[in-house]
């Protein structure tokens, strides 16, 4: 099951979504920023889990201009302070299980808008990866994509 949080971008995306899956909705008409798989939130439930307390409030997901084709992703954990707090206060936020949040920093709503989060493992690696439809290229190493 996917998770995902909405907001009225119809004028420039079209998608519709099943009812059953669960969304934060901001209108009528809506357009998942992230949405992120089953195995991603496992993944970060365990991170949580490993982490001493008291637990950050969540994770932050921005982007950054780096890397050789112009921009990538940037995760980090949320402190619960007045900083961790101020840092969040006009993000989205998708609730991915009980006290675990998903921030997403507004400046990277547009570049981000109906990518799907999700956690890959085999032999040599293991990674969150986010598969974006807004995405025109990657560098060949993967770290860096462009709009």
């Amino acid at each position: 099951m996917l998770k995902k949080v909405c907001m009225n971008y119809s004028k420039y995306f079209q998608k519709s979504f099943s009812t059953t899956e669960k969304q934060i909705v901001n209108s009528k008409q809506t357009k998942a920023i992230l949405s992120v798989s089953s195995r991603a939130t496992s993944r970060i439930i365990t991170m949580f889990s490993l982490l001493d307390k008291p637990y950050p409030m969540g994770i932050r997901i921005s982007i950054n201009k780096k890397g050789c084709n112009g921009l990538n992703y940037i995760m980090k954990y949320i402190i619960d302070n007045e900083e961790g707090k101020k840092s969040i206060s006009k993000d989205e936020i998708i609730n991915i299980a009980d006290k675990i949040n998903i921030y997403i920093d507004p400046r990277a709503t547009f570049a981000i808008v109906g990518t799907v989060m999700d956690w890959k493992e085999n032999e040599l690696t293991s990674e969150f990866t986010f598969i974006n439809p807004n995405a025109k290229g990657f560098c060949g190493c993967g770290e860096s994509f462009n709009i």
